[in-house]
């Protein structure tokens, strides 16, 4: 269009209709959404790689020793296990109960307590009744296995999947450490399965 003074005369866009600026604030909204989505994943991801880089680090401080396990599956019979006591590996296709055991456990079956996330304690027979009283108190604890066990090269040794810890007293600020740290831990195959309703009567 021209005016009078022979110049085009700006043209007024039509205003934009109710519904295509709710559109243009939706968009503006889930764009906004996604970005504060990402960031919050990406910070989430970043701490947990520093808590999990922590808690490596923790472990390795108190002298826990990781072992590196093949996949495992249920077999009959007893396994030749690389580790003593075992921490891991193919095992019976019954778990042990949880608890104080007095008498020394199936290995097999207590492996399949350490799948479920359970830490077993064992210990030298003839072990003071003063650090006995303080294993069995341990032992009321969830997801606790406690049994003598021979042949130990310390006092106590702890094991949960794939990883154990040796100390020589029960009150040990390292074995309530790594109780703390691993049982029920990132490492556990099957975290929350039974400790219960299996084998043995502790």
């Amino acid at each position: 269009m021209i005016n009078r003074r022979g110049r085009r005369a700006r043209v007024a866009s039509p205003p934009r209709s109710p519904d295509q600026m709710t559109t243009s604030k939706r968009l503006l909204v889930v764009s906004l959404g996604a970005a504060v989505a990402f960031a919050t994943i990406v910070s989430a991801l970043w701490f947990l790689s520093a808590d999990e880089d922590n808690r490596r680090a923790d472990l390795v401080e108190i002298g826990v020793e990781t072992f590196r396990l093949s996949p495992s599956v249920h077999v009959d019979g007893e396994v030749a296990y690389a580790e003593s006591p075992p921490v891991g590996g193919n095992h019976s296709a019954m778990w042990l109960n949880c608890g104080y055991y007095s008498n020394p456990v199936v290995d097999e079956m207590a492996v399949h307590s350490l799948e479920h996330g359970a830490a077993w304690i064992t210990y030298r027979p003839g072990l003071s009744a003063r650090e006995l009283s303080e294993l069995k108190e341990l032992a009321r604890e969830e997801y606790t296995l406690v049994s003598p066990y021979d042949g130990l090269d310390s006092a106590i040794v702890v094991a949960t999947w794939g990883k154990q810890l040796q100390v020589d007293f029960a009150d040990d600020p390292a074995l309530r450490q790594f109780l703390d740290l691993e049982r029920q831990g990132p490492d556990t195959p099957e975290p929350g399965a039974p400790c219960t309703n299996g084998v043995g009567r502790p």
